[in-house]
């Protein structure tokens, strides 16, 4: 990339010197890097999770997600699932008015993860936009249906 820069003075040769040094980093960073990926889709496969197959999961999120999660059999049920990813509703009701409110509990990380995934089936044609769109959630404002952990993904994550 750099060998056709021929510097003639010496503020240009160190310019050049840095820049050779930035690019060699660079490089070895990418190697690093793509090592690391494949090491994580190798514990992924080893692992018999079939988390990869949802949509909106690629290998490096399935990676995290079975990094932090562990067995999903830990899990009582899918409610306790959602409360340890910080995806269940905490009440907060006052009289006669029933609300919820988002929960600031539990593993972000993991929450990031199903939120990105959630994102990403409302956006495509599966199962995920159905629920989104489903009649009985019309009523219920945008934000709070994107919140809503669909029954079906706890059984993604059991396989």
């Amino acid at each position: 990339m750099l060998h056709r820069v021929r510097p003639h003075d010496v503020a240009d040769r160190t310019l050049r010197g840095l820049a050779v040094d930035l690019v060699a980093e660079v490089r070895k960073l990418d190697r690093r890097s793509s090592k690391a990926a494949s090491d994580i889709e190798a514990a992924v496969v080893e692992s018999g999770s079939s988390l990869t197959e949802l949509c909106g999961i690629g290998t490096l999120t399935a990676g995290k997600i079975v990094a932090r999660v562990g067995s999903i059999h830990r899990f009582r049920s899918a409610a306790a699932f959602a409360s340890y990813t910080g995806t269940a509703p905490i009440e907060a009701s006052s009289g006669d008015v029933i609300r919820h409110r988002l929960s600031r509990a539990g593993d972000r990380q993991l929450n990031c993860c199903l939120h990105t995934m959630a994102i990403t089936q409302i956006s495509r044609d599966t199962p995920g936009r159905a629920f989104y769109r489903s009649p009985r959630r019309i009523r219920v404002p945008a934000l709070r249906r994107r919140r809503v952990l669909p029954p079906f993904l706890h059984r993604g994550f059991d396989r």
